[in-house]
């Protein structure tokens, strides 16, 4: 009962940091089979950014009393923030079995299958997901969208829209979705009034976002608004200074539209370097001419 809320609070004085971690280790130590104590030391680990170590305090509060949700909660999230998607593919299964009624965990695990590449399960989970969020409107806005983007990724192009137009009924404003299903479209060269209008709200919601810009210039691009394309290609790139090899190539294709292959080929280089790219880049460097 005096521990929580010394940890809660957070010291700001380096000593009293110290003596924190000193009485919970004492008590986590002392009391090892009591899952508070593991609860609380995890806690005050992931409090100072400590994740790997709080992860196995949580592991070991949730083995000795798996009934708290909010302790499989932490350890979903931790390991997604340090990209464990193998385990969080395995925890999140779990959790769903104990937790069958709680959306984040489908979430959760939508989106490790997804970067592991197992498609069919992801889709699983996130329309299991979507049955049972309705109580949470921007996460199962969320799992439309990552819907959207696993249907695009497996060409199920008419799932992947329907996917986009669900999470917008749901969150009209929200500027990454607007952004994803944009490009999404451009890269398909369809429907591209609507993707540029989407491009432009994201980027009037969130101004001064690189990866936005670099979407609305190639939606212009895409509709042979060359020099529209330039004006926003050029605001990416001044305002990132490690930009990809996706936003090099995309000014480069532009440049060269616009009568300019020297400095499409110079570009064309640069996304190289960066080791990324489209399967056309070396053929376009080499012949000095545009291939998509």
């Amino acid at each position: 009962q005096r521990l929580s809320p010394m940890v809660e609070q957070k010291a700001a004085n380096p000593a009293d940091k110290d003596r924190i971690f000193e009485l919970v280790k004492l008590v986590t130590d002392t009391h090892t089979t009591e899952a508070l104590a593991h609860i609380i030391y995890g806690d005050l680990l992931n409090t100072y950014d400590q994740k790997e170590e709080a992860l196995q305090q949580f592991t070991q509060a949730s083995q000795i009393d798996g009934s708290s949700y909010e302790v499989w909660h932490q350890m979903l999230v931790i390991n997604y923030e340090l990209k464990h998607f193998d385990k969080l593919a395995s925890v999140s299964t779990q959790v769903i079995e104990l937790f069958p009624n709680q959306p984040y965990p489908y979430y959760f695990n939508g989106i490790a299958c997804n970067e592991l590449k197992t498609y069919d399960k992801a889709i699983k989970s996130l329309k299991q997901g979507t049955l049972i969020s309705a109580d949470n409107q921007n996460l199962s806005a969320q799992m439309y969208s990552l819907l959207g983007s696993i249907y695009n990724e497996t060409k199920d192009f008419e799932k992947s829209d329907n996917s986009f137009e669900k999470a917008l009924k749901i969150t009209p404003n929200d500027p990454y979705i607007l952004n994803n299903y944009s490009y999404f479209l451009s890269l398909r060269n369809f429907n591209l009034e609507r993707a540029a209008q989407m491009a432009e709200k994201a980027n009037q919601l969130e101004p001064n976002n690189s990866s936005f810009e670099d979407t609305y210039a190639w939606v212009l691009y895409k509709q042979k608004k060359y020099a529209d394309a330039r004006l926003w290609i050029e605001k990416a790139i001044s305002r990132n200074t490690d930009n990809s090899a996706t936003l090099l190539e995309h000014y480069g294709d532009i440049l060269f539209q616009l009568n300019e292959p020297d400095k499409a080929v110079e570009n064309w280089k640069k996304a190289k370097e960066k080791n990324g790219g489209s399967e056309f880049l070396d053929k376009k460097i080499k012949d000095r001419k545009l291939y998509e």
